[in-house]
C-alpha cells in the first residue's frame, strides 16, 4: 500500500497529535511504587519530630523514590509539590526484603527534622528545624523481611527530602524505593 500525502492525511495526523496532546494534559500526573507516603498538615507550628500531632486533614500516596527535594523546596520529580508549604508532617513506610545480610548505611538529607525506624527501632534522628543536612545511619539487618519507616516533619521556610542506601561491600548509593541486587522494596501490606 503507498502513503499518499494530501490535505486531508496532513490534517488527520495534526488533528492526531492535537487530541494526544490533549489527553496527556488532561490525565493527571502519576508514580506507583512500594513507599506508602502519608502526609499530614498539622493544626499547630511543629518544631521536633516528636512533638504531639493535631493533624487537621492529610492524603496518602504511593512513591517510588524519597528523592523529593528540588531548589529547596519538598518536590517530587513528577508530581510535583505536595500540596503544603509548612507545618506537616510525611510519614514513609515500606518493608526492606533483604537478600545479603550486612551494615546498610541510609543516609538521609532533610529540611527539617527526621526520625528513622528499622523494625520499629530508632536507628537516628534528628529532632528539631535545620537547613537541609545529612546523617548516615548505620543498621545491621539479616536477610528477610525488616519494616522501614521514616517520619519527617517542616515547619517553615525551605523544605527538601533526600534519602539513599549502601548496601554491603560498597554497592553505589541509590534512592530509597530503587531495587538493588542486595535489597528490594516491598509496599507494606505485602510483608510476611
Amino acid at each position: 500500500m503507498k502513503w499518499h500525502w494530501n490535505r486531508n492525511t496532513v490534517f488527520s495526523l495534526i488533528l492526531a497529535a492535537a487530541g494526544w496532546w490533549v489527553i496527556d494534559h488532561m490525565i493527571p500526573p502519576h508514580v506507583s511504587g512500594p513507599l506508602k507516603v502519608t502526609v499530614s498538615k498539622n493544626n499547630a507550628p511543629i518544631l521536633d519530630v516528636h512533638q504531639p500531632r493535631a493533624v487537621a486533614y492529610g492524603k496518602t500516596l504511593w512513591l517510588d523514590t524519597l528523592e523529593l527535594e528540588s531548589g529547596s523546596r519538598l518536590r517530587h520529580p513528577k508530581l510535583g509539590e505536595f500540596g503544603y508549604v509548612e507545618n506537616f508532617f510525611l510519614d514513609v513506610e515500606t518493608v526492606l526484603d533483604v537478600r545479603k545480610g550486612g551494615l546498610y548505611r541510609f543516609t538521609v538529607g532533610s529540611d527539617d527534622g527526621f526520625a528513622l525506624y528499622v523494625d520499629g527501632r530508632l536507628v537516628c534522628e534528628y529532632r528539631g528545624d535545620r537547613p537541609l543536612r545529612y546523617d548516615t545511619c548505620s543498621v545491621a539487618l539479616e536477610p528477610g523481611h525488616h519494616r522501614f519507616k521514616l517520619s519527617y516533619f517542616q515547619g517553615g521556610g525551605n523544605s527538601g527530602l533526600r534519602v539513599t542506601y549502601v548496601a554491603p561491600e560498597g554497592e553505589r548509593a541509590r534512592p530509597v524505593g530503587e531495587d538493588s541486587e542486595a535489597l528490594r522494596f516491598l509496599p507494606p501490606q505485602d510483608a510476611t
